[in-house]
């Protein structure tokens, strides 16, 4: 067993490290849902944008995480071909979700909120499918799930965490973030609490992105 696995998790470490990666965008998810705004519009510069917070982001987290002892172990980074499969199995049960959400909300009549786009280029594209799919499956189940266990917490409670945490900074989505991602991030959280491995949900993740912007183009 590693030293990594033996020491206890600090509290005040957990706080910093997800105030870090979802601050800002819990906080802008909150300002989106107060707002009366009916639609979200998806440009090219916010995706740039998005996608450079989350290097520089990442990038002292880990330097944090290094300094805590943590190993690319204590997440479950390693990778198969098999999380291909697995990663393509994970966006298609996701894609399902996404599609019974939209049933739900025009029986609900709630399908005047609207998600487009704006002047998407490749770049864009690239850059948030290339990282937003790790940043936020390392930290919202890899880390959510080592941290909390090393606190004492159970399985379960990683994953109402996780699921919970995954919704709060995609309430700016409107309806769809409450009805689409909790099913989704439980499918995220169960999957890797029963294998332990992230490449699957990062896999899983970037599909997802690309088949939700490809709809929006």
């Amino acid at each position: 067993m590693s030293s990594s696995k033996r020491q206890p998790s600090s509290k005040a470490e957990f706080i910093v490290i997800l105030f870090i990666a979802f601050g800002w965008s819990v906080f802008g998810s909150l300002s989106t849902l107060a707002s009366i705004q009916r639609a979200v519009v998806f440009s090219d510069a916010a995706l740039i944008t998005t996608a450079v917070i989350e290097v520089f982001a990442l990038g002292i987290i880990v330097l944090v995480l290094r300094n805590s002892s943590w190993k690319p172990n204590d997440f479950g980074v390693r990778f198969s071909i098999r999380d291909i499969a697995t990663g393509a199995l994970l966006a298609l049960a996701a894609i399902v979700a996404n599609a019974i959400s939209f049933v739900v909300l025009s029986m609900l009549s709630a399908s005047e909120f609207s998600i487009t786009s704006s002047d998407l280029s490749v770049l864009g594209i690239a850059a948030i499918v290339l990282i937003n799919p790790f940043y936020e499956e390392f930290l919202v189940v890899g880390y959510v799930f080592a941290a909390l266990e090393r606190m004492g917490c159970t399985t379960t409670t990683a994953i109402n965490f996780s699921v919970g945490l995954r919704l709060l900074y995609h309430l700016y989505q409107g309806p769809v973030g409450v009805i689409a991602i909790i099913p989704i991030g439980l499918l995220m959280a169960f999957v890797y609490a029963r294998w332990r491995r992230l490449w699957p949900l990062v896999i899983g993740h970037a599909l997802l992105d690309i088949y939700g912007l490809a709809s929006i183009l």
